[in-house]
This record gives structure tokens, C-alpha cells and sequence, in this order.
């Protein structure tokens, strides 16, 4: 029954994923190379569930005068032969003295909380995902609902996965005085639609590639908004910045009530001698609003010996994107229906090169399966093209803008 089930799901995305392809501007022969590898692919075998594992984690983002850091911890258990059930707690602690904050405001400081909660069922050859979300802080709250179907075929040589998610965010705009919070406004809704599929190949005993595609779509609504027609009303944009137009800040951005994106990545891993390993990734985005991005990574781990299990790993990855359609870093006149000097729509590129390293416990270890100790570091250079630094004492003021971010991540994991 339940495999039946599943080929149904699989056949009702595959139409969804045509339809959606009729609709949009973006390639569709991309969709459909992927509806006949789905296609190809449906006589499917088998599948495991998770193991059972916990994880602890602090992260810390340092960059741009912006600090994000607190814990995370994630639970999984399996309950009987056929399912696991896993729980996840994740804080955020942030402090915000960017250049967009203050050019256009004051610095704040916020935290943000997200729970999560995801049920895994095996029948067969088949794993059915179920996953819930929920993330609160003082101007924003998201919701969100996950459903996955996999599968594995030809002696687990091959996995299909094919998932839709459901996002409801409420957006609220912050007034402030004295640093505190003395009223939250309103500002509307978004729905968020994600639609997914991944195909998993190894095509030797060496070499496991990935191919993954994406579609979201998200849809402002403005049901209390005075003038819900006008694109200074979107709930897609950031309630709290301006515009930049002849030279000063006098307009509230102006956004689409729509957008929909479209990723493609293709990704690798080749084992070689003495267990090391190497993996690369290439990633292609395009969206509605004309933004275009490319995603390359390059990595290798080397697992050794000293006094105990380690493994050392390294990458490189290199991103760079084009400017949304409607973004300007000034501009020269407000009668524009679509307007952005959100730096994050404009054309830069970031460096990233980071270093981690793990050591594997001895089994039996504290009474447990075993345990491992990771650690990682980033560094991460961002180079804007056509954003300019807008701060009055800075010395390059309206010159190209450009930070470096740091990000380190330190986690506990326990298998049992």
C-alpha cells in the first residue's frame, strides 16, 4: 500500500514541477531532463532510517559589524524498526552595527529561537519525512511544514527524493526608543512554497555525484496594509531600509509582491588513496527579479592517526551574483515602481576558505557507540561591485563596499 502511495506522490510532483515550468521564464528543459530521470528511475529498492544520534553546537558569525552566535542542539531516536523521530532547538544571539544599520538607523541588539521537530518512516524500500518548524523573534515569525519522499534503487546505488515544503511568516516592523522596544507594527504575511528533487548516483566504487534542484515561490500578503497595491506594501522586502536616491535616504523601499527562484547544483566526491577524499559542488541560481549566481567549492579530507581518530578537512568556495533588475546603489529619481539599495540584491562576490578538524572518541567511550569532538573555521572575503560605502567618516566613503566575516562552529556528537 504504502509504496503505491508513494509513486503517487512521485507522479503528482513530477506534473507539478511541468505545470510550474509552462508558467515560469525560467529554462524549462531543465525541468524537463529532470522529469525523465524521475521517470526512468521510479522501479525503486531500498533505504535505512537515521542513526541514532545527539549533537551539540555553538556557532559564532563575526563580520561587517554584525556578531550572530549561541547553541544548538539536536536529538534522534528510532522507535521501533520503521521510524525515528528527532527534535532540535537552535538560539541566535545577534548585535547589529552593519553599514546598512547605521546609515539607516541605530544599532540593536536581538535574539531569535527555533524549534524543530521531524518523523521519519521506513516501510520497505521506501522513507516518507515528515518535518515542522518554528522560529520567533522580536519582528519576525516563521512557520514551516516539510514533506520528503526517497527512495533507493539498484542494490542502493541510486536515491530519488522528492520533497515540498509550506512557509507562514508574519512580519512585524520594530519602533524604538532608547534602545528598547516600545511598539511592534504589523507589516504583513509571506507564503513560501518550495519544491524539491535530488537524485543520488554512485557511479563508481570511488565516485558518488549529487544533482539537485529547487523552485520557491514566495507571496507577499498584505491584508492590512492602506495601500496593498503598492509595492512600497510588500512584506518581501525589509520594513526597516530605505532607498538611496540623490544622494540621501528619503524613501522606503519598493518590492515585488512575488518571487520565485530557481537552483540547480551538481555536486561530487572521489575517495582516494590512504581514505582521503575529494568533493566539489557547482551551483546555478536565477530568480524573478533577474538576480543571477554561480556557487563553485573545492575540498579534501584526509583522515590520520595520532594518539586516536582524526580528520582533517580544507575547502575553497567562490560565489558571485549579478544585480537584481530593480536595485541601485543611488537613485536618480523616486518614481520608479520597483526600487532596492539592499546590498545583498547588488552585484559582489565572496571568497570563503575554511579549516576543520575532528577527532573520533574511542568506541565504548562513556558507555556510548561513539562520540566525536568538531571543530571548523571560516573566513570569508565579500568584494560589492556596485554598493558603496555610505558612512560620512569612512575613508572610502562612496567607494565599492568590501568586509571580511569570520565564522567558527564547535559541536559535540554522540551516536548510541
Amino acid at each position: 500500500m504504502v509504496p503505491k502511495v508513494a509513486r503517487a506522490v512521485v507522479v503528482g510532483v513530477i506534473r507539478v514541477l511541468m505545470q510550474i515550468a509552462l508558467r515560469q521564464e525560467w529554462p524549462s528543459p531543465v525541468v524537463i531532463g529532470i522529469v525523465a530521470v524521475i521517470g526512468f528511475s521510479l522501479p525503486i529498492t531500498a533505504a535505512i532510517l537515521p542513526e541514532d544520534r545527539a549533537d551539540a553546537l555553538f556557532h559564532q558569525y563575526d563580520g561587517g559589524g554584525v556578531t550572530i552566535q549561541g547553541p544548538s542542539l539536536k536529538a534522534r531516536k528510532q522507535i521501533g524498526k520503521s521510524f525515528s523521530l528527532a527534535g532540535s532547538y537552535y538560539i541566535d544571539s545577534i548585535t547589529s552595527a552593519s553599514i546598512d544599520v547605521i546609515t539607516q538607523g541605530s544599532p540593536y541588539e536581538e535574539e531569535r529561537k527555533e524549534y524543530g521537530v521531524s518523523l521519519d518512516y521506513l516501510h520497505d524500500k521506501t522513507t516518507i519525512s515528515l518535518a515542522y518548524g518554528d522560529s520567533e523573534e522580536s519582528d519576525f515569525i516563521a512557520k514551516s511544514y516539510h514533506f520528503t519522499v526517497s527512495h533507493s534503487m539498484f542494490g542502493d546505488l541510486t536515491t530519488v527524493s522528492l520533497g515540498y515544503s509550506l512557509g507562514a511568516d508574519e512580519v512585524y516592523e520594530n519602533a524604538y526608543a532608547n534602545g528598547a522596544i516600545f511598539d511592534s507594527i504589523y507589516v504583513g504575511d509571506v507564503e513560501r512554497y518550495s519544491y524539491r528533487f535530488n537524485l543520488s548516483q554512485v557511479l563508481t566504487k570511488k565516485l558518488i555525484v549529487n544533482l539537485a534542484y529547487d523552485i520557491i515561490t514566495d507571496e507577499s500578503q498584505n491584508l492590512q496594509c492602506d495601500t496593498p497595491d503598492e509595492p512600497v506594501c510588500s512584506s518581501l522586502k525589509n520594513p526597516y531600509r530605505f532607498v538611496w536616491i540623490n544622494g540621501g535616504y528619503n524613501q522606503k523601499e519598493k518590492y515585488p509582491f512575488t518571487h520565485t527562484t530557481n537552483a540547480v547544483a551538481l555536486s561530487g566526491r572521489y575517495y582516494m588513496p590512504y581514505r582521503a577524499a575529494m568533493y566539489g559542488d557547482f551551483r546555478f541560481f536565477s530568480d524573478s527579479w533577474d538576480v543571477v549566481s554561480g556557487t563553485a567549492k573545492l575540498g579534501y579530507s584526509q583522515p590520520f592517526k595520532l594518539k586516536g581518530d582524526w580528520l582533517l578537512d580544507f575547502h575553497y568556495r567562490f560565489y558571485t551574483q549579478s544585480a537584481a533588475s530593480f536595485y541601485s546603489a543611488d537613485f536618480g529619481t523616486e518614481e520608479l515602481r520597483y526600487m532596492a539599495s539592499d546590498k545583498e540584491l547588488s552585484t559582489f562576490t565572496n571568497n570563503s576558505f575554511a579549516v576543520g578538524v575532528s577527532y573520533a572518541f574511542p568506541k565504548g567511550w562513556w558507555k556510548i557507540d561513539k562520540s566525536s569532538l568538531n571543530f571548523s573555521y571560516t573566513r570569508i572575503y565579500f568584494d560589492y561591485q556596485d554598493f558603496t560605502d555610505k558612512r560620512f567618516d569612512s575613508p572610502t566613503y562612496l567607494q565599492p563596499y568590501s568586509f571580511t566575516a569570520d565564522v567558527v562552529q564547535l559541536y559535540f556528537s554522540i551516536w548510541y
